[in-house]
């Protein structure tokens, strides 16, 4: 079992976006849980199992910040938090 450390909880309401970042995280060498709704996120934070938050850019700016709030306090000492922003793509 991964310690809180190295766990991280992924947020995404897109499934796709959801599965490639697991693959990503776990072949990184970290444990992951991943959610699709508000609902769970809450959850898993209020449970303190994760170190790291990774929330998707297609969450709303308004529940991200107020996730990344609560994970704030929830985990104080002992957190990181990111927004993954809408990758950008330029034609040449």
């Amino acid at each position: 079992m991964q310690k809180p450390e190295t766990m991280v909880l992924s947020f995404s309401n897109d499934p796709e976006l959801l599965r490639e970042r697991e693959a990503a995280i776990r072949n990184g060498g970290f444990g992951v849980i991943s959610v699709s709704n508000e609902t769970a996120a809450r959850f898993e934070i209020e449970m303190g199992r994760c170190g790291v938050l990774l929330i998707c850019y297609t969450i709303p700016p308004p529940i991200s910040g107020e996730l990344a709030s609560l994970f704030r306090a929830e985990l104080s000492g002992r957190t990181d938090c990111g927004r993954n922003e809408r990758p950008t793509c330029k034609r040449r």
